[in-house]
């Protein structure tokens, strides 16, 4: 399963270590600042929250410095977090670095209430991931799904060289907002294989929306019965799989995507660690 669904929500899988921990943090902050009452109060549920943002601005900052090439000097998609590249040594950095440097932690109970936040946020962090990571194999191996080419005949999905899969559909607003990316990405990275697998809709709607839009993908499946997301437990569009030549998905992203986030994925492939 690649992603938690609540009604219309879909949440990553690998975002929810994060939530959970943020969510456990604030909970204890607002414990300390009511413990503490009117008397000696630090403050420490503002300061977790000018961490967060500290961590997230540090993260992207790095994501991007590490793509920088992938955003072509186009300032907007630097700063356009809805990819999800973020790094997350330089995030968990910066967040620390506003709990060390936010004025007041040369007092005790500041201290103790920072390190209290700190240490709770972390722990039900990884304890979270590492759940997580118990549950599901390592590197799961993609389902043997029969798919549907335009034409209608039978494709089965397998791969023999490194491939990159889209699970997306017309309707979803973040699926076209990612298809520049994919354009870009089959153009300058053809030593990895690139398939766009439209799930629950006809041709003449896949052929339709291509033509309205000028795009055009030399590898084009149809899943009108979504037999992938259901291989994969997975309900949420747009999902993309980066997938080694042995079969196995080494990473996944789900939601909509950018071609600096594609390139981050890639690092996950065994020949470009």
């Amino acid at each position: 399963m690649q992603s938690w669904q609540w009604g219309p929500l879909v949440v990553p899988f690998t975002l929810l270590p994060w939530l959970a921990g943020l969510l456990v943090a604030w909970g204890v902050a607002r414990w300390r600042c009511k413990r503490a009452g009117e008397h000696g109060a630090t403050d420490v549920e503002s300061t977790l929250f000018m961490a967060v943002l500290a961590g997230i601005l540090a993260g992207r900052a790095g994501f991007v410095l590490r793509q920088l090439e992938a955003f072509d000097g186009n300032l907007l998609s630097m700063l356009d977090i809805r990819d999800g590249g973020l790094w997350w040594p330089a995030a968990l950095v910066g967040g620390i670095a506003v709990l060390l440097l936010v004025p007041g932690l040369r007092r005790r109970a500041v201290r103790h209430d920072r390190a209290w936040v700190a240490a709770t946020g972390l722990g039900v962090a990884l304890s979270v991931m590492a759940g997580l990571a118990m549950q599901a194999p390592e590197r799961p191996m993609l389902p043997a799904v029969t798919l549907e080419r335009l034409s209608g005949q039978p494709a089965p999905l397998s791969v023999s060289a490194p491939t990159v899969i889209n699970v997306w559909a017309t309707w979803c607003p973040h699926c076209h907002r990612s298809m520049p990316a994919f354009i870009a990405f089959q153009a300058a990275h053809p030593e990895v294989r690139l398939v766009m697998v439209n799930q629950g809709e006809s041709a003449a709607q896949v052929r339709g929306y291509m033509t309205r839009h000028g795009l055009s993908f030399d590898q084009l499946l149809l899943d009108p019965e979504a037999r992938l997301s259901q291989a994969l437990n997975s309900r949420g569009v747009p999902l993309t799989l980066v997938v080694s030549a042995e079969g196995e998905i080494v990473a996944a992203h789900t939601g909509g995507i950018s071609l600096a986030r594609l390139r981050e994925l890639l690092r996950a492939l065994p020949d470009t660690r």
